[in-house]
């Protein structure tokens, strides 16, 4: 909540300051969660009470109900960013549910080591250790794979990858936008790497698998296309909350 500097004369008047201030056309706002709403409801009760207690048990009673909603404006309201968040989340382990009962039977033909996944998250997390240009995996390819782009597609849009080191519930949607822009991209670089002889490994043989996969692709687009159409704006949004 911002705060104006107060002058000289009004430091020293101690109305100024206490919770009956936050019935100033306030809004307390928070995530979703069940702890989070009873604590907004608990400061609601208590700014109430001091709004009350300020102006005086009789005069409060006095007052009509448009005069009292009137002195006592705050409201409860639940962050935008989060709800998205929610909506985002449900969606991804939606497709993901789908996805494992849709290619149950293509899914039994791999074993445990392969580590074989469904889930767009598994996916953005794989495209950041191996092809991630800032290098984090010590084991990636990233390097490697910008100086191959840049001589082999020197003309192709590229999309960066996104970072996928945080626990960002959007980063579902936000990173599967440079997968499925750079997918061709990416699979002619893959081609090198896993088809040639005594190649091995399984980070590669993953990302080179589950691009290769219709589904997965048709799961990167729907979440481009909701990441474009619906969670920008919603984003954008949030942002603006103020106005």
């Amino acid at each position: 909540m911002r705060q104006r500097q107060l002058g000289g004369g009004e430091r020293a008047r101690s109305d100024r300051v206490g919770m009956h201030r936050l019935c100033e056309n306030t809004v307390l706002e928070s995530d979703t969660c069940n702890g989070a709403r009873k604590a907004k409801r608990l400061v609601l009760v208590a700014v109430m009470a001091a709004v009350r207690e300020k102006q005086g048990e009789e005069a409060w009673d006095a007052l009509s109900e448009s005069e009292r909603k009137a002195e006592s404006k705050v409201f409860i309201g639940d962050c935008h960013g989060h709800l998205r968040n929610i909506i985002i989340k449900a969606m991804g382990g939606a497709a993901t549910k789908h996805l494992k009962e849709a290619l149950e039977d293509d899914l039994a033909e791999f074993s445990s080591f392969d580590r074989m996944s469904v889930d767009c998250m598994d996916l953005i997390h794989a495209i950041f250790k191996q092809l991630h240009g800032g290098g984090e995996y010590a084991k990636g390819k990233g390097r490697e794979f910008e100086a191959w782009r840049k001589v082999e597609f020197p003309g192709a849009m590229f999309v960066p990858f996104e970072k996928s080191g945080s626990s960002r519930m959007d980063l579902v949607f936000d990173g599967a936008v440079p997968i499925f822009m750079n997918r061709i991209i990416i699979l002619e670089f893959l081609h090198t790497l896993v088809n040639v002889p005594g190649a091995n490994n399984k980070l590669e043989k993953f990302l080179w698998t589950v691009l290769k996969c219709n589904e997965m692709t048709a799961v990167l687009r729907v979440c481009t296309l909701w990441q474009t159409l619906i969670t920008n704006p919603m984003h954008w949004l949030t942002g603006k909350a103020s106005t």
